[in-house]
């Protein structure tokens, strides 16, 4: 649905995107009846890999799995020359960011050790984005899960990055956790107006459960 959107000034994925939102029965698929049918889908994290090419996804498992903070810079500059300066690249940052929430997942053992944490490569990522429309995609990107999460079916590392990007820049970038929130906050109130009272309901049980089992 993310994606979608994206190329609905093509017209034919706007006339499908009208049929979705105003003529779902046009699908004739008797389980589908309306948009909210695919937000509670679960996308399988091998569509994730498909956005992004071997060499990158194995570059960034390498700086999230054995790159030490302090040491991260040089390897960011590297990816950036390798994969961010051609132009219009800056439209893979949105499904790098889905990639690292959603696919990888670290073990428990490099989470406490001192390798560069995810929510940290996120945050660099957002800086990356030069042109306001690509850093809007990339939030989207990061608090997606949150609006559509189900503790019975998602992961909660899904939505860890976003937290601890925004509680973790207080201290020194409070800026970015005001942005971060702004855009959530705009996000629910606009994503989809119809939708409005079960998008709010399904952030606020994500931050419950990153509250109670002690995420933040």
């Amino acid at each position: 649905v993310r994606i979608l959107q994206d190329v609905t000034y093509i017209p034919e994925f706007k006339d499908i995107w009208k049929d979705l939102l105003f003529d779902p029965k046009s699908f004739q698929v008797s389980e589908f009846s309306s948009l909210s049918n695919l937000y509670w889908r679960r996308t399988p994290s091998h569509f994730f890999l498909l956005r992004i090419s071997p060499q990158m996804e194995s570059q960034l498992r390498f700086l999230l799995t054995f790159v030490k903070w302090g040491s991260q810079k040089r390897y960011q500059t590297w990816f950036v020359k390798k994969h961010l300066y051609w132009p219009g690249s800056e439209s893979m940052i949105s499904d790098i960011v889905r990639f690292i929430c959603c696919v990888h997942h670290p073990s428990n053992e490099i989470i406490h050790s001192n390798v560069i944490s995810r929510w940290a490569v996120i945050g660099w990522l957002l800086k990356s984005c030069r042109r306001n429309y690509y850093e809007a995609n990339a939030k989207l990107a990061l608090f997606y899960d949150w609006l559509f999460f189900d503790e019975k079916i998602d992961n909660i590392m899904n939505i860890e990055p976003a937290m601890l990007l925004m509680v973790n820049s207080v201290p020194q970038y409070v800026d970015i956790t005001h942005m971060l929130l702004e855009f959530l906050f705009l996000l629910v109130d606009n994503y989809d107006v119809h939708h409005r009272e079960m998008l709010a309901g399904s952030v606020s049980a994500s931050i419950n459960l990153l509250l109670r089992k002690g995420m933040v």
